[in-house]
């Protein structure tokens, strides 16, 4: 079971957490780097082999692509996770419900996703998660599955955690949705995923809605909300604001990390940056790895800034440097 303990609270939402998950402990806010074979184009397990052989504290992976056994290569990767999790460092499984998606893969059923979470040691899965319909006739049917998904997934928790993960079109019917399944069983909702992009259009409707769940689930000391495909570190500060918790992304993968200025930039332009931090002195990492070191360094400091400012209660005060005043006025409106 998951369990938090507050260390400090900071400005409106923003807190430090020590999370407990069986014998492993780790605080927030924090970042996973998230590993997916198709968006990262990662047939081989390259990446995989990369973040466990660097022992990286945490990661998080996708049932779909690491949770069968049937050849060699799939029992090898799984092989992996699984001295990775035995030497002490997080895994979050992920439902594995948006790579099927964007393959359009019909066959990633529960069933599937039930012997997934089975073969694959982890912390923290998150639940079978069903997406946002496109029609407000089928809300009902959409609250009706939801649950019905996530009590199903609990089921399954044998040692780990099962966190659930709620998707609605747009973010009104989001909280919505929220407020009715804990309404139903509150019991599973005291942890939340949601995905960044359904979270509003703009930041300040995003950071606004991570207000609202934050409320929702158990408030200023409740447990883990965790937001799904967030890496920009000025929006992992607004969010850790607001309330949010937990991030995970491909970004670590895709871009390259300022740690001068706290934003991405292109891949190409790394070279740009004349980094020097402990990775970038090292001349005996090739070129591609380097990039891959500096951006797990520099998410690994920045979790460990956002604790600090937190902490030290200036977070407030990076946040108007990075954003404005007029951001913060808005959230503190809506707060």
């Amino acid at each position: 079971m998951i369990q938090t303990q507050l260390i400090e609270s900071g400005p409106t939402n923003a807190r430090l957490l020590k999370v407990t998950v069986g014998k492993k402990q780790f605080a927030t806010p924090t970042y996973f780097p998230a590993i997916s074979k198709k968006e990262i184009r990662d047939p081989d397990d390259r990446f995989l082999e990369f973040l466990t052989s660097f022992r990286y504290p945490r990661l998080l992976v996708s049932a779909y692509d690491y949770g069968r056994l049937d050849t060699a290569s799939e029992r090898r990767a799984i092989g992996r996770l699984s001295d990775y999790y035995r030497r002490g460092s997080i895994i979050l499984l992920d439902s594995g419900v948006f790579e099927s998606y964007w393959r359009g893969d019909a066959r990633w059923t529960f069933r599937r996703y039930r012997e997934a979470v089975k073969n694959v040691d982890s912390d923290i899965y998150f639940g079978f998660d069903l997406l946002a319909e496109n029609n407000d006739a089928n809300k009902a049917s959409h609250l009706k599955m939801t649950l019905k998904n996530i009590s199903d997934s609990f089921e399954l928790a044998d040692g780990n955690q099962c966190v659930p993960i709620v998707h609605a079109k747009n973010p009104t019917l989001l909280i919505e949705l929220v407020k009715e399944l804990i309404g139903r069983n509150s019991e599973m909702f005291e942890s939340l995923g949601v995905s960044e992009r359904e979270l509003g259009s703009s930041i300040s409707e995003r950071s606004i809605t991570v207000m609202k769940l934050r409320k929702l689930v158990g408030g200023r000391e409740g447990g883990l909300l965790h937001i799904l495909g967030c890496g920009d570190p000025v929006s992992m500060a607004v969010y850790s604001y607001a309330g949010a918790d937990t991030f995970d992304s491909l970004d670590w993968a895709v871009s390259a990390c300022d740690p001068f200025e706290d934003r991405l930039v292109d891949f190409s332009h790394f070279e740009l940056l004349h980094c020097k931090c402990e990775v970038c002195r090292k001349s005996s990492v090739n070129p591609l790895s380097k990039v891959f070191l500096h951006n797990l360094l520099f998410y690994q400091n920045y979790s460990l800034k956002l604790q600090a400012m937190i902490k030290q209660g200036t977070l407030k005060d990076y946040l108007l440097a990075m954003t404005g005043k007029e951001l913060l006025t808005r959230l503190a409106r809506n707060g």
